[in-house]
């Protein structure tokens, strides 16, 4: 996040575009701005948007309301729950601090384009999503990300998958513990 904040200042931008494909019921899209909050470095004047996309318009209003069961916390810090949820009958509820930067979509991955704009995307997380997929899918959903993705963007997959024998649009960098994929113009 420092090095991305670092290039987006060098050309006088202020502006930073996640996506969360295949979000499910949202976990991922308010962690994502927790992390952000808590970083500290995208504040104030800065334009933050996190995308929740996925084909489900039943999950994707559950990830609307921002309510959780306690078991959807059980390695939650408490200090994030004080700052970021607030107690109800179900569980817990997001706050609106973390709805101002966050909004979900209801599309196809492979259609990606009808709701971002091109090259608009810093990062795009599609974690255990693709396992579901056959390999002409994946390259298609790939393209589609590529497409996307801002230049020089990264995109973040789960352990169990790999564009390697799908396409070489992406650079592969080596982390402990994860790979993640880097645009190639």
């Amino acid at each position: 996040l420092p090095l991305l904040r670092q290039n987006k200042l060098k050309k006088d931008e202020r502006r930073l575009r996640i996506v969360s494909a295949g979000c499910s019921s949202g976990e991922e899209v308010y962690t994502l701005a927790m992390l952000l909050l808590e970083s500290g470095i995208f504040l104030w004047d800065w334009d933050v948007c996190i995308t929740g996309i996925d084909i489900d318009s039943r999950i994707l209003a559950r990830a609307r309301d921002g309510v959780y069961p306690p078991r959807a916390f059980q390695a939650t810090p408490p200090h994030l729950m004080t700052r970021y949820f607030t107690q109800c009958a179900e569980g817990a509820r997001i706050k609106d601090v973390l709805r101002t930067s966050t909004r979900f979509v209801e599309g196809n991955l492979l259609e990606l384009d009808s709701i971002v704009d091109e090259q608009d995307v810093d990062i795009i997380f599609c974690r255990n999503v693709l396992i579901y997929f056959n390999d002409e899918t994946i390259r298609r959903i790939a393209l589609s990300f590529h497409r996307a993705l801002a230049p020089e963007g990264h995109l973040f997959l789960g352990h169990s998958e790999s564009l390697s024998r799908i396409t070489n649009r992406y650079l592969p960098m080596r982390f402990p513990g994860a790979i993640i994929y880097r645009k190639r113009d």
